[in-house]
């Protein structure tokens, strides 16, 4: 539409040469030539037809607002892998995130599109594109784990990698699992990966007034029946005990307080309590970065 109006522009008035030319589009060509002459013989017609096109045109749009048509910036797409992230409480140990990484997986093992799954607890898994940004590699906490989740092809089943990951986010829900985590199905979006499809930054002069601002917007999504998977980054913290020696107690009981200290100090970050040689031998020396640690 545009190129004949701009030779129009461009050549002006100049004579137009009809002849063998117009065969050379073959039948598309000639089909062309038989819709577009009528519409340009004269400008009245040429107006009408614009006009035509841009009512058309408009009534389109509205199919938009009837939701005749729905648009998506990124359509979800039918892939063969799914992932579960978990988030236990801060401090949790590495065995009660595997745990939890375990009931996820068999949880979804019970799924017939689910061919295998993957679980790592403590430890980055391997992760892909969409990783990078969502900074898996960073995940090796010993409350994070995460669970990757390997579909049949999706010319082998009838459900889309969608319709599984909502299917499999209603059963991991009934896992019991401490207060606090939170678990979240991940899809491997098609289009740019993001670190959440709905992501609130709260930055505020003081943290107990970005933490109430952030409360506020978690109740917002949360009153959205639609938005799932809501968290956020406060943390918790540790809890803390403090210990006292009783000195009377220890010198009743001929006990040295170092030798508690370091008892405390073995059931709490650890301590060397022996070497090892790193090789067999006579002449085999201890090897302290091997040192065996008590905890």
């Amino acid at each position: 539409m545009v190129t004949p109006w701009l030779m129009l522009k461009v050549a002006g008035k100049a004579a137009v040469v009809h002849g063998r030319h117009d065969a050379a589009g073959g039948r598309l060509g000639a089909a062309y030539a038989a819709v577009a002459r009528p519409i340009l013989a004269s400008k009245a017609r040429s107006w009408i037809f614009l006009l035509v096109v841009g009512a058309l045109t408009l009534a389109s749009l509205s199919l938009f607002y009837t939701k005749h048509v729905t648009v998506k910036l990124l359509p979800f797409d039918n892939k063969s892998e799914l992932s579960v992230t978990l988030d236990l409480p801060e401090g949790a140990s590495v065995e009660a995130t595997d745990r939890v990484a375990q009931a996820v997986a068999v949880m979804a093992l019970d799924m017939p599109e689910v061919v295998s799954a993957q679980t790592h607890a403590g430890a980055a898994s391997p992760f892909n594109f969409n990783g990078l940004v969502r900074h898996s590699y960073l995940r090796s906490a010993s409350h994070q784990g995460d669970v990757a989740v390997n579909l049949t092809p999706k010319g082998e089943r009838d459900r889309s990698s969608h319709e599984i990951a909502l299917d499999l986010r209603k059963r991991i829900a009934s896992i019991p699992v401490p207060e606090g985590t939170s678990l979240k199905v991940v899809e491997p979006p098609p289009g740019p990966p993001v670190m959440a499809t709905l992501l609130a930054e709260i930055y505020g002069p003081d943290t107990e007034t970005r933490r109430q601002t952030a409360a506020k917007v978690e109740a917002a999504f949360r009153s959205v029946p639609f938005i799932v998977d809501v968290d956020n980054s406060y943390g918790r913290a540790a809890p803390r005990k403090r210990l006292t020696v009783s000195t009377d107690d220890a010198e009743f009981y001929g006990v040295e307080e170092s030798d508690v200290f370091d008892t405390i100090s073995i059931l709490t970050r650890g301590k060397t309590i022996g070497l090892f040689a790193s090789r067999r031998g006579p002449d085999a020396d201890p090897d302290p970065a091997g040192a065996r640690k008590g905890r």
